[in-house]
């Protein structure tokens, strides 16, 4: 599972950044090509994209897919020279529980020893971007109604109470989070636009750019698919949102 999947850009059409994507699953399924689709579409643009697999419950538990997390984004910001992109300029992208680990990933300093494995070549493993597809920011609010997420955790909140403030991205803001686009689909009932409002207060009072987008009709995990109008829509929001944030001088 611990291994990406790379999407290059046609010969000569590079655009000097790179996209790291997470795969959802309720940290117990899912794998990397689940991507395919956005991955090409950022391809496309001018993006090196790697699609990164981890290791699922009940396999591991909570802090070990962090680690696997981190040794991705380290290996792919080691490829930067061999494939021409910026380091400094890799955004990421996830879903569900990918968008939990995008989102955590965006919260690690380098001096975090959260997710720190032996082997981790580079500590600076945050994005400078991110896109949130329905994901889930806060365990002790959210958690309750998620059964793979206690699993994740290993147990109840009363149970592993600091696993569950320290995994929540929403509970871990700074200054230094990257922007963000978070996605919804309005008829998403595991992980709704509502989770998202106390994250989002936290972004714009330390303002840092956060953008919220709506997407009717559409359920959880839409975003892996880009065969609807509102899958593609959401995709080239992706690809412009990116754009703006990983292109600028």
């Amino acid at each position: 599972r611990c291994r990406m999947d790379l999407y290059l850009p046609a010969a000569g059409e590079g655009n000097g950044a790179a996209v790291f994507l997470i795969h959802g699953g309720g940290w117990k399924g899912g794998d990397r090509t689940q991507w395919e689709d956005l991955a090409g579409s950022l391809a496309a643009r001018g993006y090196v994209c790697a699609s990164a697999g981890y290791r699922l419950v009940p396999e591991v538990l909570y802090p070990l897919p962090v680690e696997d997390i981190r040794l991705a984004m380290s290996l792919f910001k080691d490829m930067a020279e061999k494939y021409n992109f910026d380091p400094a300029r890799i955004g990421a992208a996830g879903s569900s529980a990918g968008g939990h680990l995008t989102a955590l990933l965006a919260t690690i300093s380098p001096e975090d020893n959260l997710g720190r494995h032996p082997k981790l070549a580079s500590a600076d493993t945050r994005p400078a971007a991110v896109a949130l597809y329905n994901p889930v920011l806060d365990f002790v609010e959210e958690a309750g109604g998620i059964e793979s997420a206690q699993n994740f955790l290993g147990g109840s909140y009363e149970q592993c109470s600091e696993a569950y403030l320290e995994a929540s991205p929403a509970r871990r803001i700074d200054h230094n989070f990257p922007p963000v686009l978070m996605l919804y689909g309005t008829d998403d009932t595991l992980t709704p636009v509502s989770n998202c409002v106390a994250m989002a207060d936290s972004l714009f009072a330390l303002g840092i750019p956060c953008e919220i987008a709506l997407f009717p009709g559409q359920k959880h995990g839409f975003g892996y698919r880009l065969q609807n109008s509102e899958q593609k829509r959401a995709a080239l929001m992706v690809g412009d949102f990116f754009d703006r944030y990983l292109l600028k001088d």
